[in-house]
């Protein structure tokens, strides 16, 4: 099959056509597009644009051949993404991720990756609107769905995990079954395999990479699961287990040699809650500074073979989340409670500048 023939194929399935349907348009037979499809010929130069307009796209983009970014490429796209979120707010974001999807619409990595970043900035950026957020959902839902549809069964997994977490944030129980009982467990994981090959073909460097990373992704899935069976435990009253699985993860964090901002932050709120000033300031300049400590995967001895973008992504997640906390004090009414004290005060006014 030439890229050619991949594109129409492509379009086609995206325009839910099919081959008979796209030959009775173009006046062709169907072996004919079925031909185009496997590469043996090529539609006539006249049907081009005939055969763009059916796929609702034009003529550039159906001889458009360049599908996909690197992965170099993807990483330096997330960068300005990060830094545009800081300095024209997620509107902006919004706008540049559809155009990069409508220009790269078959790149599948690009569209979970920033999508998920999308998502994630929500949670993070203060300044938004309803209606954004509301967008924000729908486009990530769209997203996630045409992942589903691809014929790629990795990302249509991962989809279907990020759409079953969409439908029950959104409590619709239905459709996060639906979603549910589409996953496949995963028997054996790949990165453990690939390890293998690569620690019998002695290639060291590749066999640390793919190792690192792998027990960077467990160890943050044992912390993200000791947050939610905190949660669970809080849900039901049962404050002692919360605060065992709280120490759990306060003591694991610093073992595994990963930052862990949680504890710092659930204490913080814990002590808004109850209006203990002293305590609430103490625990906010913590967690401020802490935010503020870069973090090297080469400083660490378990991932020190890691590239620099995963302590770039860390970071920049880091400064998201700072300047988030940062945004709540001067605008949340939680916390009015604490603006008229003068170490407040100070506290804002020394970390202004690393804003």
């Amino acid at each position: 099959m030439n890229n050619l023939g991949k594109q129409i194929r492509q379009l086609r399935k995206q325009a839910h056509l099919t081959q008979e349907q796209v030959a009775k348009h173009l006046g062709v037979s169907g072996p004919a597009v079925s031909k185009w499809e496997q590469g043996l010929t090529c539609p006539d130069i006249q049907l081009l644009p005939a055969l763009a307009r059916l796929f609702d796209t034009d003529v550039n983009h159906l001889l458009s051949f360049k599908e996909k970014l690197t992965t170099i490429e993807i990483q330096e796209f997330i960068g300005k993404l990060l830094t545009l979120v800081e300095v024209d707010g997620l509107a902006a974001v919004v706008t540049t991720i559809e155009a990069k999807i409508n220009e790269f619409p078959n790149d599948l990595a690009l569209i979970y990756n920033v999508t998920g970043l999308l998502q994630g900035m929500v949670g993070l950026t203060q300044d938004k609107t309803a209606q954004l957020v509301e967008k924000i959902q729908q486009l990530a839902e769209k997203n996630f769905l045409h992942l589903v549809k691809a014929e790629d069964s990795n990302y249509q997994q991962l989809a279907l995990a990020q759409l079953f977490q969409i439908y029950l944030e959104r409590e619709d129980f239905t459709q996060a079954e639906a979603m549910l009982v589409q996953l496949q467990p995963v028997i054996v994981s790949p990165k453990d395999l690939q390890a293998k090959l690569y620690l019998k073909q002695k290639k060291t460097a590749a066999c640390y990479q793919c190792l690192e990373e792998n027990l960077l992704q467990t160890c943050m899935s044992v912390l993200t699961n000791l947050e939610l069976l905190k949660e669970n435990a809080l849900q039901s009253k049962q404050l002692h287990l919360a605060d065992y699985y709280r120490q759990l993860s306060v003591q694991l964090a610093p073992l595994f040699e990963v930052p862990d901002y949680s504890d710092d932050y659930y204490q913080f709120e814990a002590a808004i809650k109850q209006q203990k000033k002293a305590i609430a300031l103490k625990n906010l300049k913590k967690l401020l500074t802490e935010l503020q400590q870069p973090w090297q995967t080469s400083q660490t001895k378990l991932y020190q073979h890691l590239s620099q973008n995963s302590s770039n992504e860390g970071n920049q997640f880091n400064q998201l989340m700072f300047s988030s906390v940062i945004d709540e004090l001067h605008h949340d009414s939680s916390y009015d409670f604490l603006k008229d004290d003068a170490e407040f005060q100070d506290i804002l006014t020394s970390f202004k500048g690393e804003n």
